[in-house]
Protein backbone atom coordinates (compact mmCIF):
# COMPACT_ATOMS: atom_id res chain seq x y z
CA UNK A 1 0.00 0.00 0.00
CA UNK A 2 1.21 3.37 -1.22
CA UNK A 3 2.28 5.72 1.67
CA UNK A 4 -0.02 8.83 1.48
CA UNK A 5 1.03 11.74 3.05
CA UNK A 6 -1.56 14.37 4.10
CA UNK A 7 -1.71 18.09 2.71
CA UNK A 8 -1.55 19.66 6.49
CA UNK A 9 1.23 16.81 7.11
CA UNK A 10 3.48 18.04 4.08
CA UNK A 11 3.05 22.07 4.77
CA UNK A 12 4.58 21.51 8.45
CA UNK A 13 0.81 22.00 9.97
CA UNK A 14 -0.80 20.83 12.82
CA UNK A 15 -4.07 18.23 12.13
CA UNK A 16 -6.81 20.96 11.95
CA UNK A 17 -4.31 23.97 11.60
CA UNK A 18 -4.86 26.18 8.30
CA UNK A 19 -2.20 27.32 6.62
CA UNK A 20 -1.60 31.18 6.52
CA UNK A 21 -2.82 32.98 3.28
CA UNK A 22 0.53 34.29 1.44
CA UNK A 23 1.31 37.94 2.44
CA UNK A 24 1.26 40.79 -0.62
CA UNK A 25 -1.63 41.11 -3.41
CA UNK A 26 -2.69 38.39 -5.48
CA UNK A 27 -5.47 39.40 -7.14
CA UNK A 28 -4.19 42.71 -8.15
CA UNK A 29 -1.22 41.39 -10.20
CA UNK A 30 -4.10 38.99 -12.24
CA UNK A 31 -5.29 40.56 -15.35
CA UNK A 32 -7.43 38.41 -17.92
CA UNK A 33 -8.90 39.24 -21.87
CA UNK A 34 -11.80 41.46 -20.00
CA UNK A 35 -9.47 43.92 -18.01
CA UNK A 36 -9.62 47.03 -20.64
CA UNK A 37 -6.77 48.60 -18.69
CA UNK A 38 -3.70 45.90 -19.46
CA UNK A 39 -3.79 48.35 -22.88
CA UNK A 40 -2.78 51.35 -20.89
CA UNK A 41 0.63 52.64 -20.42
CA UNK A 42 -0.64 56.06 -19.61
CA UNK A 43 -2.55 57.38 -17.19
CA UNK A 44 -6.37 56.04 -16.94
CA UNK A 45 -8.56 58.25 -18.72
CA UNK A 46 -11.75 59.67 -17.45
CA UNK A 47 -14.29 57.90 -19.38
CA UNK A 48 -17.94 57.33 -17.76
CA UNK A 49 -20.07 54.38 -19.21
CA UNK A 50 -23.34 56.53 -19.68
CA UNK A 51 -21.82 59.86 -20.14
CA UNK A 52 -19.08 58.56 -22.71
CA UNK A 53 -21.47 57.60 -25.13
CA UNK A 54 -24.34 60.32 -24.47
CA UNK A 55 -21.67 63.40 -24.80
CA UNK A 56 -23.22 64.57 -28.51
CA UNK A 57 -26.80 64.87 -26.99
CA UNK A 58 -25.54 67.01 -23.91
CA UNK A 59 -25.47 71.01 -24.20
CA UNK A 60 -23.09 73.42 -25.48
CA UNK A 61 -20.57 74.27 -22.62
CA UNK A 62 -20.59 70.62 -21.16
CA UNK A 63 -18.67 68.68 -23.62
CA UNK A 64 -15.59 67.17 -21.00
CA UNK A 65 -15.42 64.44 -19.18
CA UNK A 66 -18.79 64.01 -17.22
CA UNK A 67 -19.72 67.40 -18.31
CA UNK A 68 -23.46 65.49 -18.89
CA UNK A 69 -23.76 65.02 -14.86
CA UNK A 70 -23.02 68.61 -14.55
CA UNK A 71 -25.65 70.11 -16.87
CA UNK A 72 -27.95 67.85 -14.75
CA UNK A 73 -26.67 69.75 -11.65
CA UNK A 74 -27.11 72.89 -13.54
CA UNK A 75 -30.97 72.41 -15.41
CA UNK A 76 -32.66 70.07 -13.25
CA UNK A 77 -34.40 71.83 -10.26
CA UNK A 78 -35.30 68.06 -8.67
CA UNK A 79 -32.10 66.84 -8.85
CA UNK A 80 -30.04 69.88 -7.62
CA UNK A 81 -32.86 70.56 -4.65
CA UNK A 82 -32.56 66.78 -3.91
CA UNK A 83 -28.11 67.04 -3.90
CA UNK A 84 -28.59 69.90 -1.55
CA UNK A 85 -31.18 68.23 1.12
CA UNK A 86 -28.34 65.55 1.12
CA UNK A 87 -25.80 67.80 1.58
CA UNK A 88 -27.07 69.90 4.43
CA UNK A 89 -28.38 66.74 5.88
CA UNK A 90 -24.80 66.47 6.90
CA UNK A 91 -23.29 69.75 6.99
CA UNK A 92 -25.40 71.37 9.89
CA UNK A 93 -24.75 68.53 12.10
CA UNK A 94 -22.09 69.35 15.02
CA UNK A 95 -18.91 68.37 14.33
CA UNK A 96 -16.13 67.39 16.80
CA UNK A 97 -12.60 66.61 17.25
CA UNK A 98 -12.45 63.58 20.18
CA UNK A 99 -9.58 62.53 21.69
CA UNK A 100 -7.85 58.93 21.32
CA UNK A 101 -7.16 56.35 23.28
CA UNK A 102 -4.14 56.22 25.87
CA UNK A 103 -2.49 58.99 27.64
CA UNK A 104 -4.74 61.40 28.81
CA UNK A 105 -2.67 64.73 28.80
CA UNK A 106 -1.32 63.59 25.37
CA UNK A 107 -4.34 62.88 23.66
CA UNK A 108 -5.95 65.75 25.23
CA UNK A 109 -3.18 67.81 23.17
CA UNK A 110 -3.25 66.16 19.67
CA UNK A 111 -7.11 66.76 20.23
CA UNK A 112 -6.56 70.34 20.79
CA UNK A 113 -3.55 71.05 17.93
CA UNK A 114 -6.18 69.44 15.75
CA UNK A 115 -9.26 71.04 17.14
CA UNK A 116 -7.37 74.77 16.53
CA UNK A 117 -5.99 74.00 12.88
CA UNK A 118 -8.65 72.66 11.30
CA UNK A 119 -11.62 74.70 13.17
CA UNK A 120 -9.60 78.06 13.88
CA UNK A 121 -6.42 78.37 11.94
CA UNK A 122 -7.31 76.69 8.35
CA UNK A 123 -8.73 79.13 5.86
CA UNK A 124 -10.19 78.63 2.40
CA UNK A 125 -8.93 82.15 -0.21
CA UNK A 126 -8.05 83.72 3.49
CA UNK A 127 -11.31 83.42 4.71
CA UNK A 128 -12.61 81.87 7.89
CA UNK A 129 -14.44 78.84 7.71
CA UNK A 130 -12.41 76.62 5.20
CA UNK A 131 -12.83 73.20 6.59
CA UNK A 132 -16.38 73.72 6.92
CA UNK A 133 -16.35 74.72 3.30
CA UNK A 134 -14.21 71.75 2.55
CA UNK A 135 -16.59 69.45 3.83
CA UNK A 136 -19.40 70.85 1.75
CA UNK A 137 -17.29 70.10 -1.74
CA UNK A 138 -16.14 66.73 -0.81
CA UNK A 139 -19.71 66.10 -0.66
CA UNK A 140 -19.35 66.79 -4.43
CA UNK A 141 -18.26 63.33 -4.57
CA UNK A 142 -21.41 61.81 -3.97
CA UNK A 143 -23.56 62.98 -7.42
CA UNK A 144 -20.10 62.90 -9.47
CA UNK A 145 -18.04 60.27 -7.67
CA UNK A 146 -14.94 61.54 -7.37
CA UNK A 147 -13.85 65.09 -5.48
CA UNK A 148 -10.16 66.29 -4.73
CA UNK A 149 -9.17 68.87 -2.21
CA UNK A 150 -5.68 70.37 -2.24
CA UNK A 151 -4.13 71.23 1.34
CA UNK A 152 -1.87 74.13 1.77
CA UNK A 153 0.94 73.50 4.46
CA UNK A 154 2.54 76.10 5.55
CA UNK A 155 4.20 77.15 8.80
CA UNK A 156 2.10 78.70 11.38
CA UNK A 157 2.81 80.00 14.68
CA UNK A 158 0.11 79.89 17.73
CA UNK A 159 0.21 78.56 20.98
CA UNK A 160 -2.26 75.54 22.40
CA UNK A 161 -4.03 75.40 25.83
CA UNK A 162 -1.23 74.24 28.61
CA UNK A 163 -0.66 70.82 28.87
CA UNK A 164 1.48 69.01 31.33
CA UNK A 165 3.99 68.38 28.65
CA UNK A 166 4.54 71.63 28.57
CA UNK A 167 3.23 72.23 24.55
CA UNK A 168 1.11 75.28 25.54
CA UNK A 169 4.04 77.99 24.86
CA UNK A 170 3.88 79.82 20.94
CA UNK A 171 5.84 77.64 18.67
CA UNK A 172 5.79 77.26 15.31
CA UNK A 173 3.65 74.57 13.93
CA UNK A 174 4.22 72.76 10.19
CA UNK A 175 0.02 72.64 9.37
CA UNK A 176 -2.50 73.08 6.94
CA UNK A 177 -3.39 76.63 6.40
CA UNK A 178 -5.18 76.69 3.51
CA UNK A 179 -7.83 74.39 1.95
CA UNK A 180 -8.63 74.43 -2.18
CA UNK A 181 -11.20 72.42 -4.02
CA UNK A 182 -9.85 71.12 -7.13
CA UNK A 183 -11.70 70.52 -10.31
CA UNK A 184 -11.19 66.33 -11.12
CA UNK A 185 -10.33 66.74 -14.30
CA UNK A 186 -7.12 68.49 -13.55
CA UNK A 187 -5.74 64.89 -12.19
CA UNK A 188 -6.07 61.19 -13.65
CA UNK A 189 -5.07 57.82 -12.04
CA UNK A 190 -1.88 55.45 -12.64
CA UNK A 191 -2.97 51.54 -13.65
CA UNK A 192 -1.63 51.25 -9.45
CA UNK A 193 -4.36 53.54 -8.36
CA UNK A 194 -1.84 56.29 -7.67
CA UNK A 195 -3.24 60.18 -8.35
CA UNK A 196 -0.89 62.48 -10.79
CA UNK A 197 -1.54 65.75 -11.93
CA UNK A 198 -1.91 66.42 -15.31
CA UNK A 199 -0.56 69.47 -16.36
CA UNK A 200 -1.21 71.07 -20.16
CA UNK A 201 2.51 70.52 -20.56
CA UNK A 202 3.08 67.07 -19.79
CA UNK A 203 0.13 64.77 -20.40
CA UNK A 204 1.76 62.02 -18.69
CA UNK A 205 1.03 63.47 -15.46
CA UNK A 206 3.05 64.56 -12.22
CA UNK A 207 3.50 62.76 -8.90
CA UNK A 208 1.03 63.47 -6.00
CA UNK A 209 1.80 63.63 -2.56
CA UNK A 210 -0.24 61.77 -0.50
CA UNK A 211 -0.88 64.16 2.62
CA UNK A 212 -0.51 67.18 -0.41
CA UNK A 213 -4.51 65.85 -1.48
CA UNK A 214 -7.51 64.90 -0.18
CA UNK A 215 -9.40 62.23 -2.52
CA UNK A 216 -12.84 61.35 -1.60
CA UNK A 217 -14.49 58.69 -3.49
CA UNK A 218 -16.96 57.87 -0.93
CA UNK A 219 -18.93 54.90 -3.19
CA UNK A 220 -16.95 53.02 -5.96
CA UNK A 221 -16.77 49.43 -7.54
CA UNK A 222 -13.61 47.09 -7.52
CA UNK A 223 -11.80 50.18 -6.99
CA UNK A 224 -12.51 52.19 -9.49
CA UNK A 225 -10.19 55.12 -9.26
CA UNK A 226 -12.86 57.41 -9.89
CA UNK A 227 -15.77 56.27 -7.75
CA UNK A 228 -19.23 55.93 -8.29
CA UNK A 229 -21.57 58.63 -9.38
CA UNK A 230 -24.70 58.49 -7.91
CA UNK A 231 -25.86 60.89 -11.70
CA UNK A 232 -25.08 57.99 -13.67
CA UNK A 233 -28.52 56.27 -12.67
CA UNK A 234 -30.60 58.94 -12.75
CA UNK A 235 -28.76 60.21 -16.17
CA UNK A 236 -31.90 58.87 -18.34
CA UNK A 237 -34.68 59.48 -16.35
CA UNK A 238 -32.92 63.45 -16.52
CA UNK A 239 -33.06 62.98 -20.47
CA UNK A 240 -36.53 61.79 -20.20
CA UNK A 241 -37.53 64.21 -18.10
CA UNK A 242 -36.16 67.13 -20.66
CA UNK A 243 -37.89 65.61 -23.83
CA UNK A 244 -41.30 65.10 -21.61
CA UNK A 245 -41.07 68.33 -20.81
CA UNK A 246 -40.29 70.12 -24.42
CA UNK A 247 -43.10 68.03 -25.81
CA UNK A 248 -45.48 69.34 -22.95
CA UNK A 249 -44.20 73.23 -23.58
CA UNK A 250 -45.44 72.49 -27.53
CA UNK A 251 -48.60 71.04 -26.30
CA UNK A 252 -49.31 74.13 -24.00
CA UNK A 253 -48.54 76.20 -27.11
CA UNK A 254 -50.41 74.38 -29.24
CA UNK A 255 -53.21 73.41 -27.31
CA UNK A 256 -53.18 75.80 -24.06
CA UNK A 257 -55.64 78.41 -25.29
CA UNK A 258 -59.03 77.47 -27.06
CA UNK A 259 -58.82 76.36 -30.88
CA UNK A 260 -60.69 79.34 -33.17
CA UNK A 261 -62.98 77.93 -35.55
CA UNK A 262 -64.51 80.22 -38.85
CA UNK A 263 -67.43 79.04 -40.34
CA UNK A 264 -68.42 81.44 -43.21
CA UNK A 265 -72.21 82.20 -44.43
CA UNK A 266 -72.37 80.23 -47.78
CA UNK A 267 -74.32 83.21 -49.20
CA UNK A 268 -71.45 85.28 -48.60
CA UNK A 269 -68.89 83.39 -49.36
CA UNK A 270 -65.18 83.87 -48.54
CA UNK A 271 -62.19 85.71 -50.58
CA UNK A 272 -58.58 84.32 -51.00
CA UNK A 273 -57.65 87.89 -49.41
CA UNK A 274 -60.39 86.73 -46.55
CA UNK A 275 -59.23 83.92 -45.98
CA UNK A 276 -55.31 84.84 -45.86
CA UNK A 277 -56.20 87.15 -43.36
CA UNK A 278 -58.39 84.98 -40.80
CA UNK A 279 -55.51 82.48 -41.03
CA UNK A 280 -53.18 85.60 -39.87
CA UNK A 281 -55.42 86.09 -37.19
CA UNK A 282 -55.73 83.46 -36.12
CA UNK A 283 -51.75 82.43 -35.65
CA UNK A 284 -51.28 85.23 -33.32
CA UNK A 285 -54.55 86.08 -31.46
CA UNK A 286 -53.33 84.71 -28.12
CA UNK A 287 -51.10 87.63 -28.36
CA UNK A 288 -53.98 90.16 -29.54
CA UNK A 289 -57.00 91.65 -27.50
CA UNK A 290 -59.78 91.32 -30.55
CA UNK A 291 -60.16 90.00 -33.32
CA UNK A 292 -62.16 91.74 -36.91
CA UNK A 293 -63.66 89.02 -38.88
CA UNK A 294 -65.27 89.52 -42.23
CA UNK A 295 -68.94 90.14 -41.95
CA UNK A 296 -70.86 86.84 -42.46
CA UNK A 297 -68.26 84.94 -40.73
CA UNK A 298 -69.15 82.87 -37.56
CA UNK A 299 -66.18 82.53 -35.08
CA UNK A 300 -66.28 80.13 -32.12
CA UNK A 301 -63.81 79.16 -29.98
CA UNK A 302 -63.40 75.46 -28.76
CA UNK A 303 -61.46 74.15 -25.89
CA UNK A 304 -58.99 70.52 -25.36
CA UNK A 305 -59.67 68.48 -23.40
CA UNK A 306 -57.24 69.12 -20.19
CA UNK A 307 -56.73 64.96 -19.28
CA UNK A 308 -54.33 65.09 -21.91
CA UNK A 309 -52.06 67.32 -19.85
CA UNK A 310 -52.32 65.54 -17.01
CA UNK A 311 -50.71 62.65 -18.64
CA UNK A 312 -47.83 64.85 -18.88
CA UNK A 313 -47.51 65.62 -15.45
CA UNK A 314 -47.82 61.84 -14.23
CA UNK A 315 -45.08 60.63 -16.17
CA UNK A 316 -42.73 63.94 -14.40
CA UNK A 317 -43.95 63.28 -11.45
CA UNK A 318 -43.04 59.42 -11.83
CA UNK A 319 -39.27 60.63 -13.29
CA UNK A 320 -38.77 62.55 -10.31
CA UNK A 321 -40.18 60.05 -7.55
CA UNK A 322 -37.19 58.11 -9.01
CA UNK A 323 -35.16 60.46 -8.82
CA UNK A 324 -35.85 60.84 -5.30
CA UNK A 325 -35.64 57.85 -4.39
CA UNK A 326 -31.73 57.19 -5.94
CA UNK A 327 -30.58 60.39 -4.16
CA UNK A 328 -32.65 60.55 -0.82
CA UNK A 329 -33.76 56.48 -0.04
CA UNK A 330 -37.29 58.39 -0.27
CA UNK A 331 -39.98 60.66 -1.63
CA UNK A 332 -41.40 61.92 1.15
CA UNK A 333 -39.57 64.74 2.35
CA UNK A 334 -39.88 65.76 -1.72
CA UNK A 335 -43.00 65.18 -3.06
CA UNK A 336 -46.02 64.01 -0.43
CA UNK A 337 -48.29 63.81 -3.56
CA UNK A 338 -52.06 64.22 -4.14
CA UNK A 339 -52.73 62.14 -0.91
CA UNK A 340 -50.81 63.87 1.40
CA UNK A 341 -48.66 61.92 3.74
CA UNK A 342 -49.68 60.34 6.94
CA UNK A 343 -47.25 60.60 10.44
CA UNK A 344 -46.30 57.12 10.32
CA UNK A 345 -45.05 57.28 7.06
CA UNK A 346 -42.86 60.07 7.32
CA UNK A 347 -41.46 59.02 10.47
CA UNK A 348 -40.20 55.93 7.81
CA UNK A 349 -38.73 58.28 5.56
CA UNK A 350 -37.53 60.24 7.83
CA UNK A 351 -35.52 56.77 9.03
CA UNK A 352 -34.50 56.19 5.68
CA UNK A 353 -33.23 59.44 5.21
CA UNK A 354 -31.22 59.69 8.03
CA UNK A 355 -29.46 56.35 7.33
CA UNK A 356 -28.21 57.67 3.90
CA UNK A 357 -27.02 61.27 5.67
CA UNK A 358 -25.80 59.05 8.45
CA UNK A 359 -23.64 56.66 5.86
CA UNK A 360 -22.27 60.01 4.28
CA UNK A 361 -20.99 61.35 7.75
CA UNK A 362 -18.97 58.31 8.49
CA UNK A 363 -17.36 58.07 4.82
CA UNK A 364 -16.08 61.67 5.58
CA UNK A 365 -14.86 60.87 8.67
CA UNK A 366 -13.23 58.33 7.58
CA UNK A 367 -11.35 59.86 4.90
CA UNK A 368 -10.51 63.29 7.16
CA UNK A 369 -9.30 60.61 10.39
CA UNK A 370 -7.48 58.30 7.83
CA UNK A 371 -5.18 60.97 5.90
CA UNK A 372 -5.32 64.93 7.13
CA UNK A 373 -5.38 64.31 10.93
CA UNK A 374 -2.62 61.94 11.55
CA UNK A 375 -0.47 64.45 8.94
CA UNK A 376 -1.25 66.95 11.27
CA UNK A 377 -0.45 65.34 14.65
CA UNK A 378 2.53 62.39 13.34
CA UNK A 379 5.02 65.36 11.93
CA UNK A 380 4.36 67.77 14.87
CA UNK A 381 3.93 65.96 18.24
CA UNK A 382 4.96 62.71 17.41
CA UNK A 383 3.95 59.42 16.67
CA UNK A 384 3.23 58.29 20.11
CA UNK A 385 0.76 60.56 20.67
CA UNK A 386 -3.08 59.12 20.12
CA UNK A 387 -4.41 60.14 16.98
CA UNK A 388 -7.69 62.28 17.58
CA UNK A 389 -10.85 61.89 15.55
CA UNK A 390 -13.35 63.56 13.68
CA UNK A 391 -17.01 63.30 14.93
CA UNK A 392 -20.21 64.16 12.74
CA UNK A 393 -22.95 63.73 15.12
CA UNK A 394 -25.94 62.24 13.45
CA UNK A 395 -28.22 61.03 16.30
CA UNK A 396 -31.42 60.12 14.75
CA UNK A 397 -34.47 62.43 15.14
CA UNK A 398 -36.39 62.44 18.80
CA UNK A 399 -39.83 62.61 18.39
CA UNK A 400 -40.41 65.34 20.76
CA UNK A 401 -44.16 64.97 21.95
CA UNK A 402 -42.92 60.99 22.91
CA UNK A 403 -40.13 62.63 24.55
CA UNK A 404 -42.39 64.93 26.46
CA UNK A 405 -44.89 61.90 27.15
CA UNK A 406 -42.09 59.29 28.72
CA UNK A 407 -41.03 62.49 30.94
CA UNK A 408 -44.52 63.25 32.26
CA UNK A 409 -44.73 59.34 33.24
CA UNK A 410 -41.36 59.07 35.07
CA UNK A 411 -42.45 62.34 36.81
CA UNK A 412 -45.87 60.28 37.63
CA UNK A 413 -44.40 57.46 38.71
CA UNK A 414 -42.17 59.51 41.44
CA UNK A 415 -38.71 59.90 40.04
CA UNK A 416 -36.90 62.59 39.71
CA UNK A 417 -35.42 64.45 36.91
CA UNK A 418 -32.83 67.12 36.85
CA UNK A 419 -34.25 70.67 35.54
CA UNK A 420 -30.76 71.08 33.97
CA UNK A 421 -31.26 68.33 31.19
CA UNK A 422 -34.45 68.94 30.28
CA UNK A 423 -33.52 71.93 27.56
CA UNK A 424 -30.53 69.32 26.14
CA UNK A 425 -33.38 66.58 26.00
CA UNK A 426 -35.71 69.16 23.52
CA UNK A 427 -32.68 70.94 22.12
CA UNK A 428 -33.62 74.04 23.80
CA UNK A 429 -30.95 76.89 24.77
CA UNK A 430 -29.92 77.10 28.73
CA UNK A 431 -30.22 79.92 30.71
Amino acid sequence: MANITSTSKARGLKRGQKPKPKSGVQAARKRDRWDLTQFYNQPLPMIDPVTDRQQSKIGDGYHYPLGAFREIIDRDAHVNTCLDQRKNEVLRKEKLIRPGRGDKVKAEEARSLVETVLFKRLTLHGKDGGFEQDLNDLLSAIPMGLAISEIVWENDRFGLPKGDSGLGEVRDWYVPVGIESRDPRMFEFDKDGDMLFIPFDNPNGEATHRDKYIIFRPYTWYQDPYGYPRLRSIWWFTWFKRLIEKYYMSFLERFGSPIPIATPDLDYGLSDDDRTGLISAFSSFQQQTGLVVPPGVKVVFESINTGSINHYREILNYFNQQISMVLLGQTMTTDLGDSGGNKAATEVHERVLHGMQAMDARALESIINSTVIPAIVKPNLGPDFPMPELEIVTDPPTDLFKTAEMIEKVIAFGAHIPEKIIPDMFGLPTA
